[in-house]
């Protein structure tokens, strides 16, 4: 069993999530394990929480790269040895989204992942914004094609490198759309069995300190609040100017 001051925060890809684990991180003296579950990249395990891959673009699609159910339980194996209180993220598609796991029946991937998460203290962050969302996380998988130009630089968290993309650089479609409401659904089914308290992305960038405390007073912690554990935002660009096929795309979200 995993102890009661570790955390997952459970979340779907470019959602934000990594502002809100960071600031935990630091309010409540945790070790930041990140995207614990991510790629499956040559992780030493005997150095304790390091990160299988940070801030680096993941292909949704069936990857043979992503954890198999033996290298999952080995990480799995991996936390509960740690000495510390934690913190990371998990996206529940990521679980069964290899290649010997995606022809199972959905019921099933949503009991693996259950079965994953529920010994871990969580914590659910959303966007309500999901036209916002579905923008940002297509856009941010657009800048990070080899063609796509390096002066253009999106996806990063240093404000001085971010560049706005070019006005109408991008089409979505409805392949897109319906990989995005996948992820979104399957990540709602699996939370449905769990009573957790949720974030929303819109609400905890306004106020971090205000919103945290549901989960403070959730599992009844003591928060280290401080200027420093917070950091400033980067807005979103518009993405009405950005796509070709915007009003196409509110379309699709009504």
């Amino acid at each position: 069993m995993v102890r009661l001051s570790d955390f997952c925060i459970v979340c779907t890809p470019r959602s934000g999530s990594y502002y809100l684990m960071e600031y935990m991180c630091k309010t409540f003296h945790l070790a930041e394990g990140n995207e614990w579950f991510g790629r499956n990249k040559a992780v030493d395990l005997s150095k304790p929480l390091e990160l299988i891959q940070t801030r680096l673009d993941i292909d949704w699609t069936v990857n043979e790269d992503l954890l198999s159910p033996e290298d999952i339980q080995n990480r799995l194996n991996h936390l509960q040895g740690f000495p510390v209180p934690f913190c990371i993220k998990a996206m529940p598609l990521q679980f069964t989204n290899t290649v010997e796991q995606v022809d199972l029946h959905i019921d099933d991937r949503i009991e693996f992942a259950y079965n994953i998460l529920r010994d871990f203290d969580l914590v659910w962050f959303q966007r309500l914004d999901k036209i916002s969302h579905f923008c940002f996380e297509l856009t941010a998988m657009f800048c990070s094609q080899p063609d796509y130009p390096r002066d253009r630089e999106f996806s990063t968290y240093d404000e001085g490198k971010r560049s706005t993309p070019r006005i109408n650089s991008f089409v979505a479609t409805e392949r897109d759309f319906e990989k995005y409401m996948f992820r979104e659904e399957f990540t709602n089914k699996v939370m449905s069995h769990f009573d957790a308290p949720q974030i929303v992305y819109e609400d905890f960038v306004e106020d971090q300190d205000e919103c945290i405390m549901e989960v403070v007073e959730w599992y009844g912690l003591h928060p280290d609040f401080k200027k420093e554990n917070k950091r400033d935002v980067m807005h979103n660009p518009d993405y009405t100017k950005i796509f070709k096929n915007y009003k196409e795309i509110e379309t699709w979200f009504r």
